[in-house]
């Protein structure tokens, strides 16, 4: 009879912490929603380091990158309902939709450059007269004399 090579029998690792299961349907409407990877990564009940880790391992793509796709994805559909609830004529959102994208303001304010004089005469309980007025005393004394 020939002669067989075997395998060598190798046993998986039974020791440690079972590997955490990450439904990454559910992460990825965390982040969404705009939780970070701390937080999630508290819920399942592993570190930060191991989130970013299965990341890449499950996702090909590091964590930095995948949440901010997610992110993104959810800062776009809050926008759309933002925009269809204000279309729908709430004026709340109108006027906050106004104020976020076209920079609207209740209140102006104005920014002066350069120096500003102001020149104050103070008469006592005299009050001065128009220039109007002086010509005209001056027109009358000229008929009278």
């Amino acid at each position: 009879m020939p002669d067989k090579k075997r395998k060598p029998y190798i046993k998986e690792a039974t020791a440690g912490r079972p590997k955490a299961k990450i439904n990454w349907d559910e992460v990825d409407k965390y982040l969404e929603a705009g939780s970070p990877g701390t937080a999630i990564a508290s819920m399942y009940g592993i570190s930060a380091t191991t989130l970013y880790e299965r990341c890449i391992r499950d996702n090909n793509v590091n964590f930095h990158d995948y949440s901010q796709e997610k992110r993104c994805k959810g800062d776009e559909r809050l926008r759309a309902k933002q925009y269809h609830t204000a279309m729908q004529g709430d004026k709340s959102m109108l006027i906050w939709l106004g104020k976020q994208r076209l920079q609207q303001k209740d209140k102006h304010d104005y920014e002066h450059s350069g120096s500003v004089t102001n020149n104050v005469t103070l008469y006592g309980d005299k009050i001065p007269k128009t220039w109007k007025e002086e010509q005209k005393e001056e027109k009358d004394k000229e008929k009278d004399e």
